[in-house]
């Protein structure tokens, strides 16, 4: 239903793979929210944790981002929004835009402006992108490739179950695998020695098996 319904709006869907977050700019959003939810709870009940996402949820989306410079709500919508009613008027606190909704030509006219302030947003991201990159890259080692038919080790990402007294400290910390598609230099189909299929796993968790592979 969910791949229909990506297909009549025209959206392509992209998987990331198991257990690598790092694609997945979502998830640094969460990384934020969960901080800030543990900020709030303090020593209160933990059921109550969503009592005040709504605060949260307004303080990030009012906050100036680091590498734009603009609050997400001023990018999506066009206006500032107050954190009081006292603010109504001060430029300093509009990003230089009077984006009053009582006053629809001075709205319409700040619109305008939006585009080249989307461009101006662009090259500030471009620019963090390329940073972030740089920094990266300074630790980056080279990924070894592999191909189809290859044995390698696998991580295993297991759980502990009390209820079953299993313990995944106990259990190996690799596993067995073979390269069943490369999908790209980084980017694996595994499966078992038996031909199951465990998906797509990022090449951080693989490593090769010197002693099959030598052969």
């Amino acid at each position: 239903m969910f791949r229909g319904l990506a297909k009549e709006f025209g959206s392509q869907l992209w998987f990331n793979c198991k257990y690598h977050p790092q694609v997945n700019p979502v998830e640094r959003v969460n990384k934020v929210v969960g901080a800030a939810i543990r900020s709030y709870i303090k020593d209160k009940r933990h059921d109550k944790w969503d009592s005040n996402i709504h605060e949260i949820g307004y303080a990030l989306r009012t906050a100036v981002h680091e590498s734009t410079g603009y609050t997400p709500v001023f990018l999506n919508f066009g206006r500032f929004v107050p954190v009081h009613g006292l603010l109504y008027g001060k430029d300093e606190n509009l990003h230089q835009f009077d984006l009053q909704p009582t006053f629809r030509d001075i709205y319409a006219e700040s619109m305008d402006r939006l585009l080249p302030l989307y461009n101006e947003v662009k090259r500030k991201l471009d620019k963090a992108y390329h940073r972030n990159c740089h920094y990266y890259n300074l630790r980056r080692r080279e990924a070894p490739l592999y191909a189809v038919g290859d044995t390698v080790w696998k991580k295993n990402y297991v759980l502990s179950d009390a209820s079953k007294r299993y313990a995944a400290k106990l259990e190996p910390k690799f596993v067995k695998c073979k390269i069943a598609e490369v999908l790209s230099p980084l980017v694996y189909r595994l499966t078992t020695e038996n031909g199951v299929d465990l998906g797509r796993y990022h090449t951080k968790d693989l490593k090769p098996d010197q002693t099959r592979n030598s052969d």
